[in-house]
């Protein structure tokens, strides 16, 4: 169904309620309905795309993160993106956070949004794709599902990754204990644009695959090397020691980056409110992985991510948001 007018769909399952909006086939709120009529937040929330900062809940597609200077190259041509970040001049996220996706099927606990871009609807990409962006409650939780397929008989670059802000109710995230399931961070410049270097979390400072408080930690990083479970899961957990509870983001394989963000450069009223749990298919300026191959560690297969989509091809991948209420002997 075409809407040319942004709408935001509320879907239920039990106790929980999730809000999305065909504008940007976005997450803007979920929470937990309680017996009393409270609502438990699990993501840092808000209605209305004017009302929308840092972000919150973005579909990042077809590219997540930063290109530098908005310029790629891809087979034997040169690509150039429109400039987009505040942070310097580059291009970020892609470009359908901002634009009505359809809406293919909605029932009461789930919603189907699809969108399709043509070869001259972008600036510097000139693909045929559709993305298909599927929000189901389950009784695992929220499980967020993408799909892309490759309409044309020639490859593609794409990534696809998801920016929702994430709550246990702390005041502030100094607070939230946090556990982050890998080994490696890719090293940033001052532009947040990766040096080529990707580094052993044990030399940092962001090294959480022990659970243990934020504090006073700032981190805005890309993570990889992800450590998984047998089924091929990672997990990445927030918790409230005080309040007993926890939020679970499980991703399956097909996210092999990961960006954690603490929200320091945010507005005063939102600054280290919440933490933003970034999974991605591949990591910041991946369109350019090949100027990085000097400087990069060798032994590690590709170290940036798959970005190539083949003629017809259709990749696919899920992610969960769960809530857990926890008793003192887990948090120990």
């Amino acid at each position: 169904m075409k809407t040319q007018t942004e709408s935001e769909i509320i879907l239920s399952h039990k106790s929980e309620r999730v809000l999305v909006s065909n504008f940007g086939a976005s997450l803007r709120e979920y929470y937990l309905l309680q017996a009393d009529g409270k609502q438990l937040p699990l993501l840092w929330a808000y209605k209305g795309a004017t009302n929308r900062e840092g972000g919150q809940g973005d579909v990042l597609a077809p590219f997540p993160g930063r290109i530098r200077n908005g310029k790629y190259r891809f087979g034997s041509q040169d690509f150039q993106i429109d400039i987009n970040d505040k942070s310097g001049p580059n291009a970020i996220h892609g470009f359908l956070r901002n634009v009505l996706w359809n809406i293919d099927e909605q029932t009461e606990s789930h919603v189907a949004f699809s969108f399709r871009i043509e070869p001259s609807l972008f600036h510097g990409y000139p693909f045929s794709l559709t993305f298909q962006i599927v929000y189901a409650l389950t009784e695992l939780g929220l499980k967020t599902t993408y799909r892309i397929q490759n309409h044309s008989d020639k490859s593609a670059p794409v990534g696809i990754g998801f920016h929702p802000y994430f709550t246990v109710g702390n005041s502030t995230i100094d607070e939230t204990s946090l556990q982050i399931p890998a080994s490696k961070v890719l090293e940033f410049n001052s532009g947040l644009l990766p040096t080529g270097k990707i580094l052993d979390v044990s030399s940092t400072d962001v090294d959480f695959r022990a659970m243990r408080k934020v504090s006073s930690c700032r981190i805005d990083n890309c993570f990889t090397d992800m450590i998984r479970d047998e089924n091929g899961y990672s997990r990445t957990i927030i918790e409230n020691l005080a309040d007993l509870r926890r939020v679970v983001v499980t991703m399956d394989r097909t996210f092999d980056f990961l960006v954690i963000y603490t929200g320091d450069e945010l507005s005063s009223k939102s600054k280290r409110k919440s933490i933003a749990i970034e999974p991605l298919t591949c990591a910041t300026d991946a369109f350019n992985k090949e100027s990085y191959k000097s400087v990069s560690q060798g032994g590690q297969g590709d170290p940036w991510g798959e970005i190539v989509i083949k003629p017809q091809q259709v990749k696919t991948g899920h992610y969960f948001i769960s809530h857990e209420f926890i008793n003192a002997a887990q948090s120990k």
